[in-house]
C-alpha cells in the first residue's frame, strides 16, 4: 500500500474515498484526491486521535478498517536493501554536535566520572568502561594522546559498575582532565 495524499488519483484513492464515506463522511469515490478528501481524512485523523496531517499513510488505512497493511519498506542504501548494519548510516557534523552538547556537562564528563544506575566508569559524555576490558580503554585513551601512565592508571576502572565504579571515579577524578577535542573524539 502506498501513502495516499494530495493530487493522488486511482483506484486506492477510489478505495481511500469509500472507506471515507462509510465512516460519514460525503465524498464523491472519483479516485482523485483532492481538498474534499483531505479534508475527510484530516477530520477522521482528528476524530481518532492520529496525527492530524490530512495524508491517508499506514495508521490512517488501518484505522479505516484496511486490512493488511503493511509497512513501505526501508528504501536501499549503497544499493542494498533490507535492514542496514549501522556503519552504513552517517551523523552530520551539526547532529554530532548537537549530542555532544546535550550529553557532556562542563566540569564533570571531562573527568572520570559515574553517572549513576548500571553504568560503569565513565569518560566523556557517554564513554561507558562498565563492559569494557583494561586493554581496550587503554588503547582507546592512548589514542586520545593521554600519556602512558594516565591511560594506565584510568584504565584500571574498566569492567567496575555501581558502588565499584561510583568509588573508583571519586577516588580518581582528578586523574585526567580531556579537552573537549578530546571528549568529542571519545563520543
Amino acid at each position: 500500500m502506498s501513502t495516499l495524499r494530495f493530487g493522488y488519483k486511482g483506484p486506492e484513492v477510489r478505495s481511500l474515498q469509500k472507506m471515507l464515506n462509510s465512516e460519514g463522511y460525503d465524498i464523491y469515490p472519483d479516485g482523485v484526491f483532492g481538498r474534499k478528501t483531505e479534508n475527510a481524512v484530516r477530520l477522521f485523523q482528528s476524530k481518532k486521535n492520529l496525527h492530524v496531517d490530512g495524508i491517508a499513510g499506514r495508521r490512517t488505512m488501518t484505522a479505516l478498517g484496511k486490512k493488511n497493511v503493511t509497512r513501505a519498506p526501508a528504501p536501499p542504501i549503497n544499493g542494498n536493501v533490507g535492514r542496514q548494519p549501522c556503519s552504513s548510516m552517517n551523523i552530520s557534523t551539526s547532529g554530532f554536535n548537537f549530542i555532544y552538547r546535550h550529553e557532556a556537562q562542563a566540569g564533570v564528563s571531562n573527568h572520570l566520572h559515574w553517572p549513576g544506575g548500571i553504568s560503569g566508569v565513565t569518560l566523556g559524555p557517554g564513554y561507558d568502561m562498565g563492559h569494557r576490558t583494561n586493554a581496550e580503554v587503554k588503547t582507546r585513551l592512548l589514542s586520545l594522546g593521554l600519556s602512558e601512565d594516565e591511560a594506565e592508571k584510568a584504565s584500571q576502572g574498566a569492567g567496575k559498575k555501581g558502588t565499584t565504579a561510583f568509588q573508583f571515579a571519586k577516588d580518581n577524578k582528578d586523574l585526567l582532565k580531556l579537552t573537549t577535542e578530546q571528549e568529542k573524539k571519545l563520543l
